[in-house]
């Protein structure tokens, strides 16, 4: 089971979620609303204990319309 051979358990059941989450997202899409674009932000919030901060991984930004979808977050993060 890859999650139990996972470095960190916890990160790995939280991106399974993640991912199962976001397929049925897609899967529930309707782009015939209007002529206008849809824009979806998705990721895992991290939230951290006193005094660290919060923080926000993410990981889906696409915009899309009736014919075509880009995925912009490859294009936004540095590697």
């Amino acid at each position: 089971d890859k999650i139990r051979e996972a470095d960190s358990p916890v990160a790995a059941v939280t991106l399974e979620a993640y991912e199962a989450i976001k397929k049925q997202m897609l899967g529930i899409i309707n782009n015939d609303f209007s002529t206008g674009h849809l824009i979806l932000i998705g990721g895992i919030q991290i939230n951290m204990p006193a005094p660290f901060e919060d923080e926000f991984q993410p990981l889906l930004f696409q915009v899309s319309n009736k014919n075509q979808t880009f995925h912009l977050l490859e294009h936004l993060v540095v590697k």
